[in-house]
């Protein structure tokens, strides 16, 4: 898909075209230090006219060609001279500055700057490389002991170049490839080999890059993605705790009511964090939807995670709500879309041996009374007796 030149509409292509050309017209100074500032600062560059030089070598012998039918032919000559006069330009540096210097050292100046760009461009396939593969790992072999802190970023922009590179509905001319850049990208980080759409719609999926492609203008590198729409916000936090003998343990209900902070907000997304309090378990889910109360269902947390980010990104006409846990602590609740002025309510039941407190965005409640059950000194279990869970009598102090 590289087309007969190859896709260069990238910002970093013109604004180094443009810096490449101020550093070569510029005047030199007469002290010998700014000179050779100025001689490492031209051959970083010179990575930059050499890789244009061998882009369009292939090119060269039509270019005569082209000048004798139409003219055109001049532009395919321009990186040879552009080659010819900063080769020229550098050697006239080193000259300059050989009698101030150790002859060392504007060779070790040109060597090193000429391989800048090389070794930033590594530094960045080999980062992309690694941030990839960890995401992989992440949804197809997960290490549960493991903590996994993932460039987004950078992954969106990986996965953004590997959809492009698949492309083939690109133009002849420009393709969708970089000559030998996608070669060497594909070497570096795909290992010469493809990522198939499936994996490359799930990992969009699950990491939220799909978005900020379907936003994107489609003008390549210069794309820009619409703004993330204003978080809604907590606004009402309730419970209703009653006491079940028979498990000898409070069963409360926590009911949540979001709301947009911004009323012309269309479509928010209520997200928050909150700590589960020692000995509480949730047993149960609910949402609203459309003056419905949906139960909710329990599934695996990456294909729940898969389905509700599908969703949210896809504009599906669904009200997904997410409750999953963040860490062996921490739960995370979701609950999309937040339409307008219209609140989003949704209800979390946990099961707890004791009274306690729960805290939210800042709101508290409390959920059962100590002063209305008597106290005993009964294990609870959880339902396929996995869990057991025994308080202290007073007066008594446990420890291991």
């Amino acid at each position: 898909h590289g087309g007969i030149f190859g896709n260069f509409n990238t910002p970093w292509f013109y604004a180094l075209a443009v810096l490449n050309g101020v550093l070569l017209c510029v005047p030199a100074p007469a002290q010998p230090g700014g000179r050779l500032a100025l001689l490492g600062a031209r051959s970083v560059l010179l990575g930059y006219t050499l890789y244009f030089f061998l882009v369009f070598l292939p090119f060269l012998p039509l270019s005569l060609l082209a000048v004798i039918a139409i003219g055109t032919g001049f532009l395919m000559l321009t990186p040879l001279v552009l080659l010819v006069v900063h080769l020229r330009i550098l050697a006239d540096d080193v000259a300059a500055v050989r009698g101030h210097f150790a002859g060392w050292v504007p060779r070790a100046v040109l060597v090193g700057g000429a391989a800048v760009l090389p070794l930033l461009l590594t530094a960045d396939y080999y980062h992309a490389r690694q941030t990839l593969h960890a995401a992989l790992a992440y949804v197809y072999t997960p290490d549960y002991a493991k903590t996994y802190d993932l460039d987004a970023a950078s992954l969106a922009r990986t996965l953004a170049t590997v959809r492009e590179h698949k492309d083939r509905n690109r133009d002849l001319i420009m393709g969708s490839q970089q000559p030998f850049l996608s070669t060497y990208f594909n070497w570096l980080v795909l290992d010469n080999l493809l990522l198939s759409e499936s994996k490359l719609t799930t990992l969009e999926s699950v990491f939220g890059t799909g978005l900020n492609r379907l936003n994107n203008w489609q003008s390549d590198g210069f794309a820009r993605t619409a703004p993330a729409p204003t978080p809604a916000a907590l606004r009402h936090l309730t419970a209703r705790s009653t006491y079940d003998a028979r498990q000898q343990a409070w069963v409360s209900w926590v009911d949540v009511e979001v709301g947009n902070v911004n009323p012309a907000q269309l479509a928010g997304e209520y997200r928050t964090t909150f700590a589960l309090p020692a000995g509480c378990w949730v047993s149960d889910y609910y949402l609203d939807i459309d003056g419905r109360r949906e139960p909710g269902i329990l599934a695996e947390k990456k294909a729940a995670d898969w389905v509700y980010t599908q969703i949210v990104h896809q504009n599906d006409r669904r009200d997904p709500g997410l409750l999953a846990y963040a860490g062996p602590d921490q739960l995370r609740l979701q609950v999309y879309p937040v339409v307008g002025s219209t609140p989003r309510r949704t209800g979390v039941q946990i099961t707890h041996k004791e009274p306690v407190e729960l805290l939210i965005d800042g709101q508290k409640v409390a959920l059962g009374s100590a002063d209305s059950v008597a106290h005993t000194s009964e294990p609870v279990t959880t339902p396929g007796g996995a869990l057991r869970y025994t308080t202290a009598p007073p007066g008594v102090v446990t420890g291991s």
